[in-house]
């Protein structure tokens, strides 16, 4: 045994005497067998093999795979729009120990090599802008002892510094040359590549290796050696000897096995903290063994090498669509959406066919006052952020007016001039209540315009025509005004609802659109109402009495009915919050509600008409 390694000779008398005398060759001192795990914890590592990999420059959502190359590490970027990297990641194969031919005692079969260690994580991207990736070599098989496999390790950064290690697979222990005298035990790997410990030779019996770290001490007869956990960087346990075969030791994180035939136990830990996504799982499917020599196979066999295989898994966002006032119709749904970083997206259209009175829709802005980044219907944009795009209202022109009639003076004209934005400046809620208070002035201008074109039609008629058209004509105007203020106020209510978020800024939109509702119809009541008081100006005596009275009904169902619809629209949003069986009580209860109060408008009407 290499007493560099930590261990006198196991034996102190003549090779002769041991064969003859097996117990002779025991000393206490061969009882050290964890001190054959020299590899130990180390304060650098030594370059593995340069692995060969299929990119250095992923696109997200690619998967790289390396495997061993030549000397040194190499550096893969890490992509942008990278959400995590899933690592699975294998240290390299123990080789297995040579034959021995008969001699003083019996031919042997060489030990088979240790597995490597396999290490499957998955990282954080944080503050990484590049990887660097090592690939261990299998370990190389010989006349003698087996070399243990190199390790295979994922560092946080470009270089293979040893304190930013993330992940760390260590390489399996080499299998020893059996013999009757002296047994050759298993070699380790290039020193501090945390591959597993030789083999140990104690007379023909011997313990298995121990656990990943300093490595535990075999016992005699095979039994299990000591299962501590170890460090960064540590070495698998020895093994020990049979009476015809190589040191056995466990396999992959933990090392520790039960066999009496295999190489140390391989390495394998976290590293550098703080990366580290959920649970990390070890376990010895690492590079394959290499097998034990024979009499057709005189060299050990050649571990396998580790591979490293990267996954950078792309983040992806979401892309929504706001109907930004609009008062029917629905959103678009896009399909497609949530979109991985860097995908072109393709804008949707007015889909769902949304609608606001007196406007027209102008397309999306990723700003609710159009102060953003403007998009019509199939344009597109790459995805790098979650998305939320709101439509876009132009209001509708006033009508031209009327040509002059014939032989009348011809208008004069005017140049025309550019119109400027009254609310250049503001933002916000300040925005929208500019906004809605220069369209009510603008609705009303419109409106007065109206009334006075109509006044002057009125005005030749004569009696009760002229009386009905004057009304009407009046009663159109208030309605318009009406709306007018209805609109202004829902405009201002909905810029303050987008500043709510989830069911608050939904119970704040419905509340405000169904208030808008509930004003246009009592205009639409006061407006029938005005109409027909005119039409009952033409009776007389009981009939006039009974037709003013029917319209007085008639507009006061109308205006309970308007607040029992706009009471079950908020307290149905409300319900909303609810789950299960308390929601549909809650909507139960809220239908209730307003069939009650219908039904006592409908008595009211019935009372006042005298039915």
């Amino acid at each position: 045994m290499d007493a560099t390694r930590g261990l006198s000779p196991p034996w102190q008398v003549a090779p002769a005497l041991c064969f003859t005398n097996p117990m002779a060759c025991f000393t206490p001192r061969a009882l050290a067998i964890g001190a054959v795990a020299t590899v130990g914890l180390i304060a650098s590592g030594p370059a593995a093999g340069a692995p060969a990999c299929s990119s250095s420059t992923p696109a997200p959502g690619d998967t790289v795979t390396c495997t061993n190359g030549g000397s040194g590490s190499t550096a893969i970027t890490v992509p942008q729009g990278t959400a995590s990297i899933s690592v699975d990641l294998t240290g390299g194969g123990g080789a297995g120990g040579a034959y021995t031919p008969a001699g003083i005692g019996s031919a042997s079969n060489g030990s088979p090599g240790g597995a490597g260690a396999r290490v499957q994580a998955t990282l954080s991207p944080a503050g990484l802008s590049a990887i660097a990736i090592e690939v261990g070599a299998g370990g190389t098989g010989g006349a003698s002892g087996g070399a243990g496999g190199e390790y295979s390790a994922v560092y946080a950064g470009a270089s293979a510094t040893p304190g930013a290690a993330m992940l760390i697979a260590g390489g399996g222990g080499g299998g020893a040359k059996a013999s009757d005298t002296a047994a050759a035990a298993g070699g380790d790997a290039a020193v501090s590549t945390a591959a597993g410990g030789d083999a140990a030779f104690i007379s023909w019996t011997g313990g298995t290796g121990g656990a990943d770290g300093t490595g535990g001490t075999g016992t005699p007869s095979c039994m299990t050696g000591s299962t501590a956990a170890g460090a960064a960087w540590a070495a698998g346990g020895a093994g020990g000897l049979t009476t015809s075969r190589g040191g056995a030791g466990g396999a992959g994180y933990g090392g520790g096995g039960s066999g009496c035939d295999r190489g140390g136990g391989a390495g394998g830990s976290l590293g550098a903290a703080g990366y580290l996504l959920g649970s990390a799982v070890f376990s010895a499917a690492g590079g394959a063994a290499g097998t034990g020599g024979t009499v057709s196979s005189t060299n050990g066999g050649s571990g396998g090498n580790g591979i490293a295989t990267i996954t950078f898994v792309a983040q992806t966002y979401a892309v929504t669509y706001n109907a930004n006032g609009a008062e029917s119709g629905g959103t678009p749904a896009d399909s497609g959406s949530p979109y991985a970083h860097g995908v072109r997206v393709t804008v949707l259209g007015n889909t769902g066919s949304l609608a606001r009175a007196g406007y027209t829709f102008a397309g999306w802005n990723t700003a609710a006052n159009g102060q953003g980044t403007a998009y019509s219907a199939g344009s597109s944009f790459i995805m790098n952020a979650a998305t939320t795009l709101y439509a876009q209202w132009t209001a509708v022109p006033a009508p031209a007016p009327p040509p002059p009639a014939q032989g009348a003076a011809p208008a004069t004209t005017s140049t025309p001039t550019t119109p400027t934005d009254p609310c250049t400046g503001l933002a916000g809620v300040a925005r929208a209540t500019c906004a809605a208070a220069a369209s009510r002035t603008q609705a009303i201008t419109q409106a007065q315009g109206t009334r006075t074109d109509a006044l002057v039609a009125c005005a030749k008629r004569t009696g009760a025509a002229r009386t009905r058209c004057t009304a009407t004509a009046n009663a159109t105007y208030r309605r318009a005004v009406a709306r007018a203020n209805g609109v202004r106020t829902r405009d201002v209510a909905l810029a303050r609802c987008d500043a709510k978020t989830g069911r608050a800024k939904n119970l704040c939109t419905t509340t405000a659109r169904a208030a808008y509702t509930r004003a246009i119809n009592r205009s639409s009541a006061a407006y029938a109402y005005t109409r027909a008081r005119a039409r009952c100006t033409t009776r007389r005596g009981a009939a006039r009495s009974r037709c003013l009275k029917a319209a007085g009904a008639r507009r006061t169902y109308a205006l309970k009915v308007a607040n029992a619809r706009y009471t079950r629209t908020v307290a149905n949003q409300r319900c909303l919050a609810k789950r299960g069986a308390a929601r549909t009580a809650c909507r139960k209860a809220a239908s209730v509600k307003y069939a009650k109060a219908t039904a006592r408008a409908r008595a009211v009407r019935a009372r006042q008409l005298g039915r």
